[in-house]
């Protein structure tokens, strides 16, 4: 089984050597290992010629993005499956990728997800769980982990690589085409063997921003189907909102009868409330 581990970077050297380090020093060792470089100039390229005696390709030129460098890694890769370890990701330990490829090597499926242990920017570790079975309603709200994930080069030569027109959402847009429309098979594999570091450039993105477009990408691909799921919600949205201004009137209506009531008082405005 041929892997190719793709790795990205842009003036992150001193997490770039990390991740090579992670890499190499791996005991599993039938994959090629591609460096893509935005065209650092913050020493990462003499770093990369550092290790050039086990890197199997790298370039160091300027690109349009985080995806378009991940694109010219799909270009590079030979393996049957690609995974993207990007510069400050990096194997849990140095029998990581053995442990994953015990799985991959017995899978057919054209997607294999792990789980993924997060350090978090205000310090603490997270391991972050995925599901067995995956669905439109995961994609609404997570994504699959890239650095966990193996996925076979012929889908990107079947549905095209990532769409570089998202600078964010691009990632996630590939996995709910490849899932939910195409319905490409998946595996998850029980266990953690890569770790993420948050606080990326694409999680820097504001949540609205990420919305959006995820909304706009939806409504592009799925058409009326979430067109009118949008229309629903807001319809649904606004019911409840009325229903709430009645339910409170009845309430307010209920306390002030008992209070005249008790009072010996009637009042008019009672008969005249209306929710």
């Amino acid at each position: 089984m041929n892997i190719s581990i793709i790795t990205i970077n842009y003036n992150r050297k001193s997490d770039l050597e990390k991740t090579i380090q992670s890499v190499i020093n791996q005991s599993y060792k039938a994959f090629e290992f591609i460096i893509v470089d935005g065209g650092s100039t913050d020493g990462s390229v003499a770093l990369i010629s550092n290790y050039q005696s086990s890197i199997t390709k790298w370039i160091s030129e300027p690109d349009k993005g985080i995806f378009d460098a991940m694109n010219k890694g799909i270009s590079m890769a030979n393996g049957d499956y690609l995974l993207f370890l990007n510069g400050g990701d990096f194997f849990l330990n140095d029998d990581s990728l053995k442990l994953a490829m015990d799985h991959v090597n017995t899978s057919s499926e054209e997607i294999i997800y792990g789980n993924i242990l997060v350090e978090m920017s205000f310090g603490g570790n997270l391991v972050f769980k995925y599901p067995d079975k995956l669905s439109f309603k995961f994609f609404l709200v997570r994504d699959l982990p890239h650095q966990a994930t193996f996925i076979k080069k012929s889908l990107f030569d079947k549905y095209g690589g990532y769409d570089i027109t998202n600078k964010i959402n691009a990632d996630w847009s590939f996995f709910i085409l490849a899932i939910c429309k195409y319905d490409s098979t998946y595996k998850h594999i029980p266990c953690v063997f890569t770790v993420f570091q948050a606080g990326g450039v694409t999680e820097s993105k504001s949540k609205k921003e990420r919305i959006m477009d995820q909304r706009e990408f939806l409504e592009n691909h799925f058409g009326m189907f979430f067109k009118d799921m949008f229309d629903y919600l807001n319809q649904e949205q606004k019911s409840i909102k009325k229903m709430s201004y009645k339910l409170i009137a009845n309430v307010a209506k209920f306390f002030l009868t008992i209070y005249f009531s008790l009072g010996g008082k009637q009042n008019k405005f009672i008969e005249n409330l209306k929710p």
